[in-house]
């Protein structure tokens, strides 16, 4: 009885949902709001007035989406493109809600991201729904992400194990040395009891990140070969860049600090209009260590993009399905 019970609620719920989003399709104050504000939208307040979003100002509520600009923060045109500096979110039912430019409405230009062709609904351009398409794409992706994680994970513990077995193996074989060499040379022995005893607790040097996770980079070079350039990084060193047709060699820059876990700044590269070139190196999780990609964002500022089993994290991610 209970089951029944619990059946009959859930289409209830169900029925509700669906015909509030039916109601807010035929509403055309709510094109362009983001599920999160639309109880902001839905309805007028007394007299068919309409505060717009910043507190400044009050409007009639048949204002609200009729292509003209009345609020100072353009609250009052969520869904055309008469207010500058203002957001349109597109629903994307299937698919992911995406959130793009307001000055991109109705541009006669359908825009990618909106796969489901609101942002062009009165331009006169028909743009094809190809949210189903875009949802199994994403999932597709979300399944090899996922693959690459668990790969990359086993991968980054086996390699971290034996790296870190070798290197214990070392100093263990050194803090022998220094007992049978001098039992009282206390500082030295000190020294190395501290190392092992870091390692043996995932401590380890800062300089190599959490854990130490990266040390095993600290003389490893990796490559890059674009079509003018080649890209050399020495993690722990210097990222340079070598012209192809002259063999001439630009250091980008030189290893400063971490930024974040998962990536380094560099710093005092060669001149570059009258500043020294910087750069940062941005690592994210892949089962092989690959030199993806390098651009320059900003003048004598470059990014590179590194993929290595050494920044795979176990971690929940769960993406926003609403904006």
């Amino acid at each position: 009885m209970r089951y029944v019970g619990f059946r009959w609620v859930a289409i209830v719920v169900l029925l509700s949902l669906y015909y509030s989003e039916a109601a807010d399709v035929k509403n055309p104050r709510l094109r362009g709001v983001p599920k999160s504000k639309r109880d902001l939208y839905r309805q007028a307040g007394p007299n068919n007035s309409w505060k717009c979003l910043n507190g400044i100002g009050i409007i009639s509520y048949d204002a609200v989406n009729d292509d003209y600009c009345d609020c100072s923060d353009g609250s009052d045109e969520p869904g055309t493109s008469a207010c500058e500096y203002t957001f349109f979110t597109c629903k994307n039912h299937h698919h992911r809600p995406a959130r793009i430019k307001s000055s991109s409405v109705n541009d006669g230009v359908c825009d990618p991201d909106c796969c489901d062709g609101s942002d062009e609904s009165t331009s006169g351009v028909t743009c094809p729904n190809q949210c189903k398409e875009a949802a199994i794409e994403a999932a597709l992706a979300q399944v090899a992400e996922t693959r690459e994680l668990a790969e990359g994970l086993k991968i980054k513990e086996r390699e971290y194990t034996r790296y870190n077995q070798i290197k214990l193996d070392e100093l263990r074989g050194k803090l022998d040395d220094e007992y049978k060499k001098d039992p009282v040379s206390r500082p030295d022995i000190e020294k190395i009891s501290d190392e092992i005893d870091k390692m043996e607790k995932r401590g380890g040097d800062e300089k190599y990140g959490v854990g130490s996770v990266f040390e095993k980079y600290q003389d490893h070079w990796l490559i890059l070969d674009t079509v003018e350039y080649t890209y050399e990084l020495v993690v722990f060193a210097d990222l340079t860049q070598i012209r192809k047709d002259t063999n001439s060699r630009t250091k980008l820059g030189t290893f400063k600090s971490w930024l974040t876990p998962n990536s380094i700044t560099y710093d005092s590269g060669d001149f570059c209009n009258g500043v020294a070139r910087t750069a940062k190196v941005i690592f994210s999780c892949g089962p092989v260590e690959t030199f993806k990609d390098i651009k320059e964002p900003a003048t004598c500022y470059y990014e590179a993009f590194v993929t290595t089993p050494a920044a795979c994290e176990k971690q929940a991610q769960h993406e926003k399905d609403e904006l």
